[in-house]
C-alpha cells in the first residue's frame, strides 16, 4: 500500500510539474528529501526510491520547454564562451565511456549510472538558470531546502532520545564506529536519511545555505535564526560520524570569508555570524534539562572521530589520489572501465570495488578507473574552466549590490568546498538528489550576471 500510495504522489507532482516549472522545482525538493522516508517503510526498501526526485526533474524539465523556455546553453556560452569546448568534448567522452561499460559488464543499468553520475547536474543546471529570475527566487528556494533538511535531521535527534522507529533506521547494513562505550561500538544515525553519508552532506549544505542567506539578506531575525538553528544541524552531523562534512563547512567559511574581504563587501558581517554560531554552540552545549542530557549522552566517541579529522587529511588526500593512481591505472588501463563500473550502486550489477579495484574509491581516482586517463584530462579541464567561469562571475561583481554579489560569493564557496571533498570520497556524490542539488546551484550562480544585467555589461568578459 505504501508503494502505491508514494507512485500516485508522485504522479501528481510529475502532472503539476509539467504545467509550471517553478512549482516543479519546489516539488523536486519535497520528493528529494521524503523519497528517504518512505522507501524505509516499503517492503525490501527498493532502491528505485532514490530515483524519484530524478524522474520528477524530467517531468519538470519538459514542462519547462513545453512552456517555450529553450533551456540552452546558448546564454551561458554567449556571456563567456570558455564552457563550450571542453564541455562538449567530456559529454562525448561520457557517451563512449557509457558504451565501454555495456561491452564490459553487459549491463543496461551500470551505464545507466554512469550516465547519472556525470551528466545529470546538466539539465538541473539549465533548469535552475532559467529559474532564477530574480533573487528572491533563490531566497525562497534555499529556505524551503534548509526547512525541509532540518525536519529530516530532526530524525538524529528522535534517535538520541531513543526512538526506534523503522523510519529511522538506516537503509542496509549501516555505520558504526568504535570507541570508549559500553557496546564498543555505536551506530550512526542517518535520522530520516536512508544514510549517514547523506545526512550529513545534507546537513552541512544546509549550515552553509544559511550562513549565506544571513550574510546576504543582512536580516537580523535572520542573524538570530541562523544562530538556533546551526549549531542544531551541526550536532547533527557529527553525531553521524562524518568528517570530511566538518572540513567542508570549515572550507566554506574561509573561502567565503576570503572572498569577502579581498572583494570587500562584508567579511564583518560573516565574522559577526561566527561569534554568533559560538554563542549558539556554547548555550546548546551547556543545557542540563532532561532532553539534552539524554541527546548529549556519551557523545566523546563522536568528538574524537572528529578530532582526528586534522590528522588523517593529508594522508587520505595523498592514498586518494596520488598514491592511488599507478594501481588504478594498472587494473582499468589506460582508457579505463566505463562510466559507472566504479559508482555508488554498481556492485549490485557487476560492478564496484571487483571491477575497478579498491584504489578507485576517491573521486578522482573513480573517474580514473571509469573514463581512463584521456577521460580523467577532460574532466579536469573542465573543471578549471568551470574555476575560471565563476571567477569571471566574481571579479564582475565588483558592480552589483552586496545582495547579489554576496550571494555569489557563497555559492561559490559552497561548489569549490564541494570539489575539494569529492577529490578524497565519491560516494555521497553518486546520490541522484545531492548531484541535482548541486546542478541547481550552479545554474543560480551562472544566473547571477543577469540579475544585475546593466553592471554586469559594463563589466563582462571581454569589455
Amino acid at each position: 500500500m505504501t508503494t502505491y500510495l508514494a507512485l500516485a504522489a508522485l504522479a501528481v507532482a510529475a502532472a503539476l510539474s509539467l504545467f509550471n516549472y517553478r512549482r516543479g522545482m519546489f516539488l523536486c525538493l519535497v520528493v528529494g528529501f521524503f523519497q528517504e522516508p518512505i522507501r524505509k517503510l516499503v517492503p525490501g526498501e527498493p532502491v528505485y526510491f532514490t530515483m524519484m526526485v530524478g524522474l520528477l526533474m524530467a517531468t519538470t524539465f519538459i514542462g519547462a520547454k513545453l512552456r517555450g523556455f529553450p533551456l540552452t546553453f546558448r546564454p551561458i556560452h554567449a556571456w563567456n564562451g570558455i564552457l563550450r569546448t571542453p564541455l562538449n568534448l567530456f559529454i562525448a567522452a561520457v557517451l563512449v565511456q557509457c558504451m565501454v561499460a555495456y561491452i564490459i559488464t553487459e549491463s543496461l543499468v551500470i551505464p545507466g549510472i554512469g550516465l547519472i553520475g556525470y551528466l545529470a547536474p546538466l539539465p538541473a543546471l539549465l533548469l535552475a538558470y532559467y529559474f532564477a529570475g530574480d533573487l528572491e527566487q533563490i531566497y525562497t528556494f534555499f529556505k524551503w531546502y534548509i526547512i525541509l533538511c532540518m525536519l529530516m535531521l530532526s530524525g538524529i535527534y528522535l534517535s538520541r532520545l531513543g526512538f526506534d522507529w523503522q523510519v529511522l533506521k538506516a537503509v542496509g547494513p549501516g555505520l558504526r564506529i568504535y570507541g570508549n562505550t559500553k557496546l564498543g561500538y555505536i551506530d550512526l544515525p542517518p535520522g530520516f536519511f536512508r544514510a549517514p553519508e547523506i545526512a550529513a552532506w545534507h546537513g552541512g549544505a544546509a549550515i552553509c545555505l544559511l550562513i549565506v542567506l544571513a550574510v546576504s539578506r543582512g536580516n537580523r531575525g535572520l542573524y538570530w535564526l541562523a544562530g538556533i538553528l546551526i549549531p542544531l544541524a551541526l550536532m547533527a552531523v557529527i553525531f553521524t560520524g562524518r568528517r570530511k562534512i566538518l572540513l567542508e563547512i570549515v572550507m566554506f567559511v574561509l573561502i567565503y570569508g576570503g572572498l569577502l574581504s579581498h572583494f570587500r563587501r562584508g567579511g564583518a558581517k560573516l565574522t559577526a555570524m561566527i561569534l554568533l554560531l559560538g554563542v549558539g554552540g556554547w548555550f546548546f552545549a551547556t543545557q542540563t534539562d532532561y532532553g539534552a542530557t539524554m541527546i548529549f549522552t556519551d557523545i566523546n566517541p563522536y568528538f574524537d572521530r572528529q578530532s582526528s579529522l586534522q590528522q588523517n587529511i593529508s594522508d587520505r588526500f595523498m592514498t586518494m589520489t596520488v598514491d592511488a593512481f599507478g594501481e588504478v591505472i594498472e587494473h582499468n588501463g589506460f582508457l579505463g572501465s566505463g562510466a559507472g563500473t566504479g559508482s555508488q550502486g554498481a556492485q549490485h550489477f557487476g560492478g564496484g570495488g571487483e571491477l575497478v579495484g579498491s584504489s578507485a574509491e576517491g573521486g578522482i581516482g573513480k573517474v580514473l578507473a571509469e573514463l581512463g586517463v584521456p577521460g580523467l584530462m577532460l574532466f579536469l579541464f573542465l573543471l578549471v574552466r568551470f574555476g575560471c567561469y565563476h571567477w569571471s562571475i566574481v571579479k564582475t561583481s565588483r558592480a552589483w549590490d552586496f545582495q547579489t554579489a554576496s550571494l555569489v560569493y557563497g555559492m561559490t564557496a559552497f561548489l569549490a568546498a564541494n570539489a575539494v571533498i569529492f577529490v578524497s570520497a565519491h560516494q555521497v556524490f553518486g546520490d541522484p538528489f545531492v548531484l541535482l542539488m548541486l546542478g541547481w546551484l550552479l545554474g543560480f550562480t551562472l544566473a547571477t550576471p543577469w540579475l544585475d544585467k546593466e553592471a554586469a555589461d559594463q563589466a563582462a568578459p571581454g569589455n
